[in-house]
């Protein structure tokens, strides 16, 4: 009886020990839920606020490979909400680049590759039809803040507010070519960013250009048609000029352009300016 007693005794204070009781080890704690992946929220504007047909194509490494989309199957609008498109994209690597483009088919709005980083940018991210908050050629950043955004929304189409019609001095109207040189040019057109690249970026320069003027001399060429090179919004054939008194960053500066000039003269070639 007392042995039957005992062994009760024994086995009640293991349970209880196990529970957690008296005299016993405390219970190892669970696990944290993992948190979930973070949700970057990207706000859309456009003038008139119709987003049938609108999304984001979507790719990069902060991004899981289920959310990077194709471009024939964008990424739709959660919500429309206060007159903007709302799109709700997870991410999981907030350390490594979101990079967007806000189209509707082949249409683009703005004409940018869009790119953040969000542990960098921050989890709310504005896009305004054709514009953005910065651009470094293709690459453009959008805006940081509902302020902002509805401050470029509201500029668009009025832009001559801020152009520059001071008059333009001409410094020295002689060219330095014959005056009858016109009679017998013999004229190449030239697309500066796919003809001759001097600094290995991919994309032709000014002075790759002027490399070019020995050679372009020895076939006859008296005259260049220069398609535009001002400063342009579309980074691809110039026509959308943003600014005629600027030469394209990414063809060289304002002293790259005047050296060409310089350069085609003294070998008696003419520049004409689409």
């Amino acid at each position: 009886m007392r042995a039957s007693l005992a062994v009760a005794s024994l086995l009640f204070a293991a349970l209880f020990t196990g529970c957690g009781g008296g005299g016993g080890s405390a219970a190892t704690p669970s696990l944290p839920t993992p948190d979930p992946a973070t949700t970057v929220t990207v706000y859309y504007l456009r003038v008139t606020p119709e987003y049938d047909g609108w999304g984001l194509h979507l790719w990069g490494d902060a991004i899981a490979a289920n959310v990077t989309t194709t471009w024939s199957s964008p990424r739709l609008p959660n919500r429309v909400e206060n007159g903007a498109a709302v799109f709700e994209v997870p991410v999981t690597n907030e350390a490594g680049n979101l990079n967007f483009i806000a189209h509707n088919g082949d249409l683009k709005s703005p004409i940018h590759d869009l790119g953040i980083v969000p542990r960098d940018f921050g989890n709310e991210v504005w896009i305004v039809q054709d514009e953005v908050a910065s651009a470094n050629g293709i690459i453009g950043t959008p805006f940081a803040s509902e302020s902002a955004a509805l401050a470029a929304l509201s500029a668009l189409g009025d832009k001559s507010a801020g152009l520059d019609l001071a008059p333009v001095v001409v410094n020295d109207v002689d060219l330095g070519l014959p005056a009858a040189w016109v009679d017998s040019a013999a004229f190449i057109e030239i697309y500066v960013r796919g003809y001759q690249d001097s600094d290995g970026d991919g994309i032709g320069d000014f002075q790759g250009l002027i490399s070019r003027l020995d050679y372009l001399e020895s076939l006859g060429v008296t005259g260049i048609w220069l398609m535009p090179i001002t400063e342009s919004a579309d980074n691809d054939h110039g026509y959308a000029v943003e600014d005629y008194r600027a030469v394209e960053t990414d063809f060289g500066s304002m002293t790259d352009f005047e050296l060409l000039l310089a350069e085609a003269h003294a070998r008696d070639i003419a520049i004409i300016i689409d």
